[in-house]
């Protein structure tokens, strides 16, 4: 647990003892291993790192020692924007790109297009994989989420396509459970699987939600990253019954993304550093 991986701007940065110090695991002034925009870490081992950034995705095996590029099947220039490791099929990768979203079944040697999301859709912000059913696979993207409940074969949207869903997250520790932010209803909350959703917003002021933080510690609280407010992070400890404003001292600069972890909640920022 005390071992975390950053993407940066200029690399990728991997810390072993609860962010205390950090060391760089990517070359420096490397052409294109910059403007990191998402990464992961293989689950059955941590010194296999898939890393996408602003162009293209790239992994490491041996802990940063060395990279290469990983594109092949991938339509060239395609901002990575998330990488989900398959849980129960560790070589099966999926990546979301403004291209669209893609499938690996040999750990990104080959990447295959999904079809079945319609080309207007094509911007996937969050690939979330159900933690209890692993072939039940969320896209949160531009015009809607969707879902695949065949590990990628066909797909179905949940959602009115005029929702533009920035992220989705699915707990796990609740069967059914689909909670998304949205471009304009703030957070949504679903108990069928995506089904249904019905409006957890009790305490906001604020409705463009940018990111979503769940405490694996405590299943009830969540934290949401709020833009262009005064208050930008929100806390509920009751599942989002009710909202309320968290982090005296966070400066009011913007932030990109909120992270759950055993010391406490970390924020990135976007001009640099952590808080």
């Amino acid at each position: 647990p005390d071992e975390l991986v950053a993407g940066t701007l200029d690399g990728v940065y991997r810390s072993r003892d609860a962010a205390r110090t950090w060391e760089r695991i990517s070359p420096e002034f490397h052409r294109e291993i910059r403007n990191l925009d998402s990464l992961a870490v293989d689950p059955a081992d941590p010194n296999t790192i898939y890393a996408g950034t602003f162009h293209l995705p790239w992994k490491t095996t041996d802990g940063g020692r060395s990279w290469r590029p990983i594109h092949a099947g991938m339509i060239d220039d395609s901002d990575v924007m998330s990488i989900l490791i398959d849980r129960a099929h560790p070589g099966r990768i999926y990546a979301s790109a403004c291209s669209g979203i893609y499938r690996s079944e040999n750990a990104a040697a080959q990447w295959e297009k999904i079809q079945g999301i319609p080309y207007t859709a094509r911007r996937t912000y969050v690939i979330a994989q159900d933690p209890q059913r692993g072939e039940d696979v969320y896209a949160a993207t531009s015009e809607g989420l969707w879902k695949t409940a065949d590990g990628g074969a066909t797909w179905t949207r949940a959602t009115p396509p005029d929702w533009v869903v920035n992220t989705v997250v699915v707990p796990g520790d609740r069967a059914g459970r689909v909670v998304i932010g949205t471009q304009q209803f703030g957070v949504l909350v679903s108990d069928d699987n995506g089904g249904h959703f019905h409006d957890a917003n009790a305490g906001f002021f604020h409705r463009q939600i940018l990111a979503l933080a769940l405490d694996a510690a405590k299943p009830d609280r969540v934290l949401a990253v709020l833009a262009n407010s005064p208050e930008p992070i929100l806390a509920t400890d009751n599942e989002g019954k009710t909202w309320a404003p968290l982090g005296k001292g966070l400066r009011t600069e913007t932030i990109l993304r909120v992270f759950a972890a055993p010391n406490g909640w970390w924020v990135s920022l976007a001009g640099g550093g952590l808080m």
